[in-house]
């Protein structure tokens, strides 16, 4: 477990070292939810019925749908795109020859990929908190486990 933290670290180490994509990223995503609240906004009323059986609100119910969307394509894409960055910076040959197992060499590939879509889930759900995204927490465990047997289907 100490190996994939270390690879986990060290792959955030180099993605915070660009502050500038990082602040963009952040902006990005604060931004980025006002449209989506105002046409949530505007279509709450032809979508009511529709989202009734999933707490009623449909900025809500967008929200949880785009976090689980970033979840997935992080799951579907994190490893081909690690072994990728990795193949064109020259540094698998450098992690194929460590003594470390290959489960834990794609874990702690991964890890990063799923940590920062872990940190932008978190900047969304506060910034749709903020514009008054009303959110099932009583669903969070249930929700948690689908989420956790999608991204095992997906990886």
């Amino acid at each position: 477990m100490r190996k994939v933290f270390a690879l986990i670290r060290a792959s955030w180490l180099s993605v915070l070292s660009y502050r500038l994509q990082m602040v963009f990223t952040v902006s990005s995503l604060l931004l980025g939810v006002v449209p989506l609240y105002l046409i949530s906004q505007a279509l709450q009323p032809m979508m009511a019925s529709s989202v009734k059986g999933e707490g009623g609100q449909y900025f809500a119910f967008l929200i949880v749908g785009l976090l689980t969307y970033a979840f997935i394509a992080t799951a579907a894409g994190a490893l081909h795109g690690s072994l990728a960055n990795e193949i064109s910076t020259g540094g698998l040959e450098a992690l194929l020859s460590t003594p470390t197992p290959l489960p834990v060499l794609m874990a702690g590939m991964i890890g990063q990929a799923f940590t920062h879509t872990a940190f932008r889930a978190v900047i969304l759900l506060i910034a749709a908190w903020v514009l008054g995204a009303q959110l099932v927490w009583s669903a969070l465990l249930v929700s948690l486990g689908i989420l956790s047997l999608l991204i095992v289907a997906y990886t």
